[in-house]
């Protein structure tokens, strides 16, 4: 089983634009605190979480980003900013890594995120492992996939730190996520062998995951755009939206 989990998205260090954003997203359904989340002296993170689903809001407060990853690091000291990463969950994570070597996708070996906290006296190992793939062609959008360690750590998780989340407010969780480039042919060929199931022609095809339907849509614009639909049983906060830099989420009533 795979399913939609997070966007990796780098965002500038300003807490006035945070509060700026909570104050215009909670009206509508998301609730957010952005002082929570998992941070170090190099790198703070703030979620939106939208039931099972969340944003991942990272910024770097120091120029080697304390723990975070190498290659984002890089990219955000030369200001790039937006969805970096795309990360999908299973309960398989060896066997589809072989899998992903097989189709000629360089996938890593798994990896545990580690991190130093309290100023490097304790060092923090997080309760799973990812498999990353190397950014689509002609972007620098990654491909990842996590495992949690046990059921049981992700409920602990699910109780205790995806909160305060949208599903309060009855929205449950991304219905579909829609990415849009100018991809080239090279690029196609890499998502196909990401998704061999992709469905679908040259202009959208899509992975379905059952509860959530990934699309990847062919673009007349420059750039790597993402629209996520949140589904909401709430009628009164049906087709609101907003937006964080290359990314759009919008509520649908189900």
């Amino acid at each position: 089983m795979i399913r939609l989990d997070h966007f990796v998205v780098h965002i500038e260090q300003d807490q006035t634009k945070l509060e700026s954003l909570k104050g215009k997203i909670e009206p509508i359904g998301f609730p957010f605190n952005p002082t929570s989340g998992k941070r170090t002296k190099g790198f703070q993170v703030a979620n939106i979480w939208i039931g099972d689903q969340y944003l991942e809001l990272v910024w770097l407060k120091t120029k080697d980003g304390g723990g975070w990853r190498k290659e984002w690091v890089e990219k955000y000291n030369r200001g790039l900013r937006g969805i970096f990463g795309l990360c999908l969950m299973t309960d398989q994570l060896d066997s589809l890594k072989n899998e992903l070597l097989k189709r000629g996708v360089k996938a890593s070996a798994p990896e545990r995120i580690t991190f130093k906290m309290l100023f490097g006296l304790l060092k923090k190992s997080l309760p799973f492992r990812c498999v990353y793939t190397p950014p689509i062609p002609g972007t620098d959008l990654q491909i990842f996939f996590l495992e949690m360690d046990s059921q049981e750590k992700y409920d602990f998780m699910r109780k205790y730190f995806m909160k305060p989340n949208a599903e309060k407010n009855g929205i449950t969780g991304i219905k579909e996520a829609v990415v849009r480039c100018q991809f080239s042919e090279e690029a196609w060929k890499y998502i196909r062998a990401i998704f061999p199931s992709l469905s679908g022609g040259e202009r959208m095809a899509t992975y379905d995951m059952g509860e959530t339907k990934l699309h990847f849509v062919q673009s007349d614009e420059l750039g790597l755009k993402v629209e996520l639909l949140a589904a909401t049983t709430n009628e009164d906060l049906a087709n609101e939206s907003f937006e964080i830099e290359n990314v759009r989420v919008t509520s649908i009533l189900v």
